[in-house]
């Protein structure tokens, strides 16, 4: 089947000369968005960096602090409990790319940040990466995953960006914050929008087509390309060589160090912190207790049908536009044990497992993994010379020392909603 999909795929691009000139899906994206936000000139990577130059190593550290991935944690009241009860999954259509087009009227830095000591002016049309102490009592819902697993904090060092402050000021209770340094910068939508708003657009018009091939394409289109913005500059590189046995291999090479082509490191931060504080703030109008929400997952939360979540869930956006909420299949029976790290029995499909960077579906019944403490065999693949090789790996999972007193707590429980109520 994938020599059938990679075949399928050679075929449709093979017009393509920015497809044969790169050599990843996300480079790909770059080169046809460069073309397609500065059409009218020669020289697109200059316009680029004129926009997003390249920063100092001081300011480029200081903003990559700031850098996280999406949210993903289970709520300590519900994690290791089995749970026999409804419950919902709803996910964002396209999330990342939906604060790169500004759907929720997003701005993002550009330029070189101005280097400011204490707490930020906020003029118009600016924005500050700062650099904090925190602290706080209590937590509804964590934004910040250097937080997770913590109760309470006192005089947390983080580096944040002003707008995160707000959302952790109604998340996390008895709040405080004190400034310690920052940049500012100039602030605006990006000019590469309007590229992933068509190609949200194209993708709709493929999958009413039936068109498989472009409702795979459009979306890796717009999934990819964000990381480019994030990458590190690089001091060496794979060269691929022919050994004297006639295999292919690839060797590490040293080179001067040299930025990522596209690489503007305060985009890339904002990116995943708007959609940590979209995805906090809409869990907040879900649940706003934090009571009924089982897990969140970057762009997706889990949660039990409640009374407070039929109103939350009015508070939410459902629908097809990018950014919107979609619902995913009802599930009948989960439990949440850690950061991907679940399995849950979904109606009309049967169980699912994921752990350990394993997603698993055929012939499982639920009682089969043990989350907790169990060890499974699952394939995984390992660099060899000429490729890959598919071999086995024994999984063994176990609770990680930040999560051992709420394991403690809730080990054995099982909620039933009828039992419960």
């Amino acid at each position: 089947k994938d020599v059938r999909i990679m075949v399928e795929i050679l075929d449709k691009m093979k017009d393509d000369r920015e497809f044969w000139n790169t050599i990843s899906a996300a480079s790909f994206s770059c080169a046809k968005m460069l073309k397609e936000t500065y059409p009218g000139m020669r020289d697109k990577i200059k316009a680029y960096r004129d926009r997003f130059p390249i920063l100092g190593d001081a300011e480029e550290e200081f903003v990559r602090r700031s850098y996280q991935g999406g949210l993903c944690y289970a709520n300590p009241e519900w994690q290791f409990v089995e749970i026999d009860a409804p419950i919902k999954h709803i996910d964002y259509h396209q999330s990342y790319p939906s604060a790169i087009a500004s759907v929720h009227r997003e701005v993002f830095p550009y330029g070189e940040g101005r280097y400011f000591q204490g707490k930020p002016k906020r003029p118009l049309g600016t924005m500050s990466c700062c650099h904090v102490r925190v602290w706080f009592d209590s937590v509804i819902y964590h934004e910040q995953i250097k937080t997770i697993g913590m109760p309470c904090a006192s005089a947390l060092e983080l580096w944040v960006w002003d707008f995160e402050l707000f959302t952790m000021a109604k998340s996390y209770g008895g709040f405080r914050v004190k400034y310690i340094d920052g940049y500012e910068y100039r602030a605006s939508p990006l000019p590469f929008r309007k590229y992933v708003l068509e190609n949200y657009e194209k993708r709709l018009k493929a999958i009413e087509a039936g068109d498989g091939f472009l409702k795979a394409y459009y979306k890796l289109l717009n999934n990819s390309f964000y990381g480019k913005i994030a990458e590190r500059a690089h001091e060496t590189y794979f060269e691929n060589v022919i050994a004297e046995d006639g295999t292919i291999d690839s060797e590490v090479r040293s080179c001067e160090k040299r930025p990522g082509k596209y690489s503007y490191i305060p985009v890339a931060s904002c990116i995943t912190a708007y959609r940590r504080c979209a995805l906090v703030d809409d869990a907040l109008r879900l649940s706003p207790s934090g009571d009924a929400v089982l897990y969140m997952d970057t762009d997706s939360l889990f949660f039990l049908e409640t009374d407070e979540t039929r109103e939350g869930i009015k508070l939410l956006k459902i629908g097809e536009a990018l950014g919107d909420f979609a619902f995913e299949p009802d599930i009948e029976r989960g439990q949440f044990t850690a950061a991907k790290r679940y399995k849950l029995v979904e109606t009309g499909i049967g169980t699912t497992v994921k752990a350990g960077g394993i997603t698993m579906h055929d012939g499982l019944e639920f009682d089969d993994v043990d989350l907790v403490e169990g060890t499974f065999t699952a394939k995984t693949a390992v660099r060899a010379k000429g490729g890959a090789l598919i071999v086995d790996k024994v999984k063994e999972l176990g609770v990680q020392a930040k999560y051992r007193a709420t394991f403690d707590r809730n080990k054995g429980r099982i909620y039933n909603e009828r039992a419960d109520g």
